[in-house]
């Protein structure tokens, strides 16, 4: 497991490399040109303070021993649901277009959502240490575990974030598809979303409370029919990729970086990386991810506990689901949605609970041999 742990850092510190390069390239020009920054440096050293931090809590969080995260789980959990609901709070959350997700420390920034991703992976895998077989059973199982999952993703809806709601509940539901829930469970919940879905948009409710979410969703369907508007983005996004060709135009030679693509240092740092390297470039990237994605399914296979491989898969989830979910929204694949490419989008808090869920699988798959198993199981979870 040696060898899966050090690809593992080595995919790490590579992807984090190369968006520190791929941060400079995409946002230079407007660092540079926006009176507020007047650095074409401002976003690079921000980016490396965050890496250096990140990689701090990557390399602590894997060092600490399995049983202090897996005794962790539950409360980490708890903590998530209670910032929350702190979040909604006018006066302890920032509100910001219309959504109250941020809590805000003068230039600091933490995403409560973000924080819950790893403990819903956490605590579904505590749950499954504890009982790995309790996913059979409708009644002391699946309810009262779905009931969790629907709970933390309908305080993220109510933020309002749909987008990272449906990311929760698909990761959660493919983590517990793997650890043995019938298929059949999931059938109930399903025949109840699919009409209510069909009922908020033939009754307008769905422009009425998220009118941004059925914006992007219209603009997704026709994409011509708002091109200076909701699609423009989108279109510019095509634009640089389009550009890129199968070489690309040069590292640090992108046209549509020079304020034509918004959020060209984030969201839709991809569509800059396919301009500048082409799609060899931005093909290569994705084999990166997909080799580490292997590598930690490698690691949650290798697990001696339930709860080391269910953590460990959920990472994997986490992240592949992720990456999958930006590539789609800067390809036009997906409906548009604010989610930074992992590792290598400009960013503070998603940066450093991404580096953490690595940290926390590493961690949780190295358990003290057999001994140290009999020993826990005297002492209780």
């Amino acid at each position: 497991m040696d060898r899966s742990r050090n690809a593992v850092l080595g995919l790490v510190l590579a992807l984090l490399g190369f968006g520190v390069v791929m941060i400079y390239s995409a946002s230079g020009v407007l660092a540079e040109r926006q009176a507020r920054f007047g650095d074409s440096l401002f976003f690079v050293r921000k980016q490396l303070i965050w890496v250096g931090l990140s990689l701090t809590v990557l390399l602590a969080s894997s060092w600490m021993p399995a049983r202090f995260w897996r005794r962790s789980a539950p409360w980490l959990f708890l903590l998530s649901l209670a910032l929350l609901a702190a979040v909604l709070v006018p006066g302890i959350g920032t509100k910001l277009n219309g959504a109250r997700r941020w809590f805000r420390l003068g230039d600091v920034g933490l995403q409560p959502s973000e924080m819950a991703k790893l403990t819903l992976v956490m605590f579904l895998a505590w749950l499954l240490d504890r009982d790995p077989e309790r996913m059979r059973s409708l009644l002391k199982g699946t309810l009262p575990t779905m009931g969790a999952v629907a709970l933390a993703c309908a305080m993220v809806v109510v933020e309002p974030d749909v987008g990272t709601a449906v990311f929760l509940a698909v990761v959660a539901t493919l983590l517990l598809l793997g650890a043995g829930l019938r298929f059949w469970h999931t059938l109930p919940p399903a025949l109840f979303a699919v009409p209510m879905l069909g009922w908020a948009l033939s009754t307008g409710l769905l422009a009425t409370q998220f009118p941004h979410l059925e914006a992007r969703i219209r603009v997704f369907l026709d994409p011509g029919s708002d091109p200076q508007g909701k699609g423009y983005q989108i279109g510019q996004s095509l634009i640089a990729l389009g550009s890129g060709g199968t070489w690309g135009t040069g590292l640090g030679l992108s046209k549509q970086k020079l304020l034509f693509l918004p959020e060209a240092n984030t969201d839709f740092i991809f569509a800059v990386v396919g301009e500048e390297l082409g799609f060899a470039g931005a093909a290569a990237l994705l084999v990166g991810f997909l080799v580490l994605l292997w590598r930690l399914r490698q690691i949650a296979m290798e697990a001696k506990r339930p709860f080391g491989h269910f953590v460990a898969l959920g990472v994997m989830l986490l992240l592949g689901l992720q990456t999958a979910m930006n590539v789609g929204v800067v390809t036009a694949s997906l409906p548009n949605k604010g989610i930074p490419l992992p590792f290598v989008s400009f960013g503070g808090s998603s940066l450093v609970f991404t580096c953490l869920a690595v940290g926390v699988a590493l961690a949780a798959t190295r358990e003290e041999g057999a001994e140290g198993l009999a020993s826990e199981s005297l002492e209780g979870p």
